[in-house]
């Protein structure tokens, strides 16, 4: 009896600890994707009164992390940089898309995971501003690879039976 009863407080404990970082995990993703939400936004209000979209989105992506995509989107078209550069249609459409529907998590043009935040452009006729974080370099993915405690980590984002997937399988990227 001793051993059934230690067994189910192994269990217990392992599942209070998952538990408990799912919390954690929960908490750092919702700041996150505040954050990038607020920054969305105030881009937007600053695209609807600013002439110079692409000065203004070269602004936007020196003050985010270099590899954020930050972008605005409108009748004249799709103004995206990354790190410094602009970013060529074919790789910011699927991000563009997601922006205009609204989406927190979108996958790329090479179907790698992205976290979104995006606001309409006040009185812009349809144009929206976005930034866009890959989840494998977000907060997030730093919590999944500490939580873990197997030789795989990483993220799947699964959306109208699309995947998305970032992470690290038995040391092999995937």
């Amino acid at each position: 009896i001793p051993l059934t009863q230690g067994s189910a407080q192994a269990q217990q404990t392992a599942l209070d600890r998952v538990a408990e970082q799912s919390t954690v995990v929960a908490s750092v993703l919702g700041a996150e994707e505040n954050s990038l939400a607020v920054f969305a936004g105030e881009a937007a209000t600053t695209a609807s009164t600013t002439a110079d979209i692409p000065a203004l989105v070269a602004r936007l992506a020196a003050a985010t992390s270099p590899q954020d995509v930050v972008g605005i989107a409108g009748t004249g078209g799709v103004t995206a940089v990354s790190g410094g550069q602009p970013l060529a249609a074919p790789a910011a459409q699927p991000l563009v898309d997601a922006a205009r529907r609204g989406d927190r998590v979108a996958a790329g043009a090479g179907g790698e995971p992205w976290m979104l935040g995006s606001a309409a452009v006040p009185g812009g006729g349809g144009g929206v501003a976005f930034v866009a974080r890959a989840i494998a370099r977000s907060q997030l993915a730093a919590l999944a690879t500490t939580a873990s405690t197997s030789g795989g980590t990483g993220v799947v984002v699964v959306s109208g039976g699309r995947a998305a997937v970032a992470g690290r399988v038995d040391g092999t990227g995937i």
